[in-house]
């Protein structure tokens, strides 16, 4: 028998009176990977979170955190996990090390070593005695992060952990991902509704809209391990000709990237047929190439709606 999962979800399901917030929703993560969850604001990822984290209880269905059942075996269950949700609530007139210290009491206490360790981990050695007044909430972010990794959790779950961030910030929350993830000794269950980050740090990711997840599966799996986009550049004058020539042609919906710039969905065609198309109806093609899909279009894709995600 294999050892257990860090999270296994089945058949999830929780309604608010006559409102459904999650519905039929199942997940496997696996140890030692950056899973995504993704998804608009108002999905269901916090609420799925939630009941992952045994804060509610689901209407139906069950889960599982390292084997053990998070309603029958509450406490063990939760005992190798690190939660920020919904971003974190600090003592705002005490530094940074002092609240680490006085959150690791409540757990029966945590050496002063270890806070040195946290406090290296998210970048905040230098400010570990400065109030958390005045940090930014960049700094507060990540704070929280170090509040989630203090007992040295195998499984941390981080709910929109960029939210609110300058690009900066969101940088820096990457890197920080990143690093716990290839020291090998955490795996991190990630929400977010900023795709193009998710894109660059998840091992596996899960698309949820409205409550049901609609995607499942490793990067290569949704997004293509093949190029699936075609990119192609013609003359400025004519690029309103090719739109509508590649449209009426293939049945796709090709896109003006930029004056000159077209970009085609790729199911079923090839670039070498998109050239001949377009050369048979005198379009000179300049430049001709291809690259595989982002998450944002396979959520486009999926959904039909690009509301409230980047």
């Amino acid at each position: 028998m294999g050892a257990a999962l860090p999270v296994e979800a089945v058949g999830l399901h929780k309604r608010f009176g006559q409102r459904t917030a999650v519905e039929d929703l199942s997940l496997r993560v696996e140890e030692g990977k950056v899973y995504g969850f993704l998804g608009p604001n108002g999905a269901g990822k916090t609420t799925t979170i939630r009941m992952l984290l045994g804060l509610i209880t689901p209407s139906q269905g069950s889960v599982r955190i390292f084997g053990r059942d998070i309603r029958k075996d509450f406490k063990r269950a939760v005992s190798q996990v690190g939660a920020m949700v919904e971003g974190p609530a600090f003592y705002p007139f005490l530094s940074a090390r002092k609240n680490l210290r006085l959150f690791g009491r409540l757990s029966g206490g945590i050496a002063e070593g270890r806070i040195d360790e946290v406090l290296a981990q998210v970048g905040l050695s230098a400010r570990a005695e400065q109030k958390v007044a005045g940090f930014s909430h960049g700094m507060k972010q990540r704070l929280g992060i170090g509040l989630a990794l203090l007992e040295e959790p195998r499984l941390l779950v981080l709910d929109e952990p960029t939210n609110g961030l300058d690009p900066q910030g969101t940088r820096q929350i990457r890197e920080m991902v990143r690093a716990i993830r290839d020291d090998g000794r955490t795996t991190v269950f990630l929400s977010s509704h900023l795709l193009g980050e998710m894109e660059r740090i998840c091992d596996r990711v899960a698309i949820l809209s409205r409550g049901r997840m609609l995607r499942e599966g490793s990067l290569d799996e949704l997004l293509g391990s093949d190029a699936g986009v075609i990119q192609l550049e013609v003359d400025l004058e004519r690029d309103a000709v090719a739109l509508d020539l590649l449209a009426a042609r293939f049945g796709a919906t090709p896109r003006l990237v930029r004056r000159g710039h077209l970009e085609l969905e790729a199911e079923g065609i090839g670039p070498a047929e998109v050239n001949r198309a377009l050369h048979s109806e005198g379009i000179a093609v300049h430049g001709l190439g291809a690259r595989r899909r982002t998450l944002e279009q396979v959520f486009v894709a999926l959904t039909g709606d690009a509301s409230d995600i980047q």
